[in-house]
């Protein structure tokens, strides 16, 4: 056994803060923030890979400080034990700098008010440091190059340019979110030439809601959230209903001032909801609490990202409380919450007539009459259905399965009638079969969009009005990215200005798509965690969701016809058993299931 060489120590304690460019940032935001700094500006390229930059105009550092900075250990912010029991700033332990000096090329270039110059310092890994005085504004600015140029192990586990740009994004918004007294701004370096791209910009006169808005592309009219007890305080916004997100990527939490992510908050912010929450959505909110310094530990995860309370149920209640009464202030409440539900903007309608119905095929028709409507003229049909689900289980074990999922035969369909807005009911020949109408019609559409994989020139549908597409800043950074993915799919997207893109055209036949919120839809989901992914996994996933927005949904009622065209074009089609996600098309009852069923075998 021996003692490793200082400078091996060093890379390996760098890991324990340093694991990406967006470790960097929080950690030298957070100082920038400790500081007294009221303007705090970060500048990326590659991702911060191999540029970051954070400029700020707090107290400064002496050429003493600056120096006793890089030193293991070394901080202003505790002086003995007990202080760890009353701490009230975001940073402490003095690994921050240290850490990252061990692993990059870093710059420090600081003053201290009123003094009459400052100190530059240049340190490149274990290096010795160069000091120097040097002529700078007020306050520090820190400048990282070429991150684990040293440790290429490390840097080979580094994602994509894009999601390490998108984690920066996700970090530095939400601490811009907790200091509304500081004016942030966050701008991307081109990598050809050299040209700046503001993400966004939060000046002090922007209140929390207005954040939240521009950095979540959220206009929600948010509502105020406040309750306290002898344990907790809690303040914060929410979005109200019908407005929530399809994963909690657009929560925030804070405790103490630091930001937090614990499962708990997030659970009792979705209970304080119940019952407005449709199922698998997620609530929209930005929540601070505040408790005594005694009566929670911060120190129970390496990069304080949880922490643990003293009191935890109280806590849990305090927050869901909060979020309920808010609700039940702003006059959302159980009897309006299905109807909150039917009218969110980001849920598919479950409830459509006349010209806004979503239509199958421009050419199917004007909007059915109850007439028209075709519904389930023997009960018993609808009483099978209903005493399949109990059978179910039980006969899991026959060895001819009650419901076989297949491809259709070539006899021909007779619609029998729509079931609960999502299920065709129809015969072919001596068989029943239930149709999933947006399975069926999601598979028509990810055939028919299969030429992405050719490489040839995409047939698109120019647009009369092109649509403005305002999405949130992480969104807009992982778009720009892979406009040509896009583009190969029969999209026609440019960037017109911060995180504002137009669409132009859209791919030949998808009518549906033809609305800003469908296609950010899209986006949001085919790039919403800046997963690295090679080119033909990310064209089959958009095409994927592509063809799953551009169809018909459970809930959209269609006329005979429209089930008759639907049915002859899923004919056309190969593997038409399932849709791209794997989720059965259709469920068929022959004779012999159908004799099972009523006990007559």
């Amino acid at each position: 056994m021996v003692q490793l060489d200082p400078g091996v120590a060093e890379r390996i304690a760098a890991g324990e803060v340093v694991e990406r460019p967006a470790s960097v940032v929080k950690e030298l935001v957070e100082n920038a923030l400790d500081a007294g700094a009221t303007q705090v500006f970060v500048e990326i390229k590659d991702g911060g890979q191999t540029f970051l930059r954070v400029t700020d105009n707090g107290c400064g550092m002496s050429q003493e400080d600056a120096v006793l900075a890089l030193l293991r250990f070394a901080t202003s912010k505790i002086r003995e034990w007990e202080d760890l029991e009353r701490l009230d700033t975001l940073g402490f332990r003095g690994e921050a700098l240290p850490s990252i000096v061990a692993v990059s090329r870093t710059e420090i270039v600081t003053r201290e008010v009123e003094a009459p110059h400052g100190t530059r310092i240049v340190v490149h890994g274990a290096e010795a440091p160069r000091i120097e005085a040097a002529g700078c504004p007020e306050g520090t600015t820190i400048t990282v190059t070429d991150l684990f140029f040293n440790t290429p192990a490390r840097r080979k586990f580094l994602k994509s340019a894009t999601a390490e740009a998108a984690r920066i994004i996700d970090i530095l918004g939400r601490l811009a979110l907790a200091r509304t007294d500081v004016h942030f701004r966050l701008t991307v370096r081109n990598r050809e030439d050299q040209q700046s791209r503001e993400v966004f910009n939060f000046p002090v006169q922007y209140a929390l809601a207005d954040r939240v808005a521009k950095l979540w592309n959220t206009d929600a009219g948010f509502v105020t959230v406040q309750a306290e007890s002898e344990g907790a305080r809690v303040v914060g916004v929410v979005a109200p209903p019908p407005i929530f997100a399809a994963s909690r990527v657009r929560q925030a939490f804070y405790v103490n001032g630091r930001m937090i992510n614990p499962a708990t908050l997030s659970v009792a912010l979705a209970q304080g909801f119940d019952p407005l929450l449709p199922d698998r959505k997620f609530p929209i909110g930005v929540l601070f609490v505040d408790v005594p310094p005694d009566l929670v530990d911060v120190n129970i995860h390496p990069t304080k990202a949880e922490v643990r309370f003293l009191h935890p149920r109280e806590v849990f209640r305090v927050v869901r409380d909060a979020v309920a009464d808010g609700l039940r202030g702003h006059g959302a409440g159980p009897l309006d919450a299905a109807e909150a539900v039917a009218r969110h903007a980001f849920a598919e309608p479950r409830q459509v007539s006349g010209e806004h119905r979503p239509r199958l095929y421009p050419s199917a028709g004007h909007a059915p009459s109850a007439s028209e409507r075709p519904t389930v003229t023997a009960a018993r049909v609808e009483a099978a259905m209903d005493a399949m689900q109990p059978l179910l289980p039980e006969m899991s074990s026959v060895p001819t399965p009650i419901a076989r999922v297949t491809r259709p035969s070539k006899a021909r369909w007779q619609v029998l009638a729509q079931l609960d807005r999502t299920y065709i009911v129809c015969l072919r020949g001596d068989e029943l079969w239930l149709v999933d109408q947006h399975t069926a019609h999601e598979r028509i559409h990810y055939e028919a969009l299969s030429y992405i994989t050719d490489g040839g020139t995409p047939p698109s549908q120019p647009l009369m009005f092109p649509l403005l597409l305002d999405l949130a800043p992480d969104e807009a950074q992982a778009l720009q990215d892979s406009l040509e993915t896009f583009a190969a799919l029969g999209y026609e997207i440019e960037p017109f200005g911060g995180s504002t893109f137009v669409v132009r055209a859209l791919p030949v036949g998808i009518e549906r798509l033809s609305r800003p919120e469908t296609i950010r839809q899209i986006v949001a989901e085919v790039l919403h965690d800046g997963a690295p992914r090679e080119a033909h996994r990310l064209r089959d996933l958009l095409r994927a969701t592509t063809a799953c927005r551009a169809s018909v949904m459970a809930g959209d009622v269609l006329t005979r016809e429209e089930m008759e065209i639907l049915l002859e074009r899923l004919e056309t089609v190969e593997h038409a058993a399932y849709c791209p996600h794997g989720r059965p098309v259709s469920v068929r009852l022959g004779a012999d299931e159908l004799a099972r069923l009523f006990g007559r075998k």
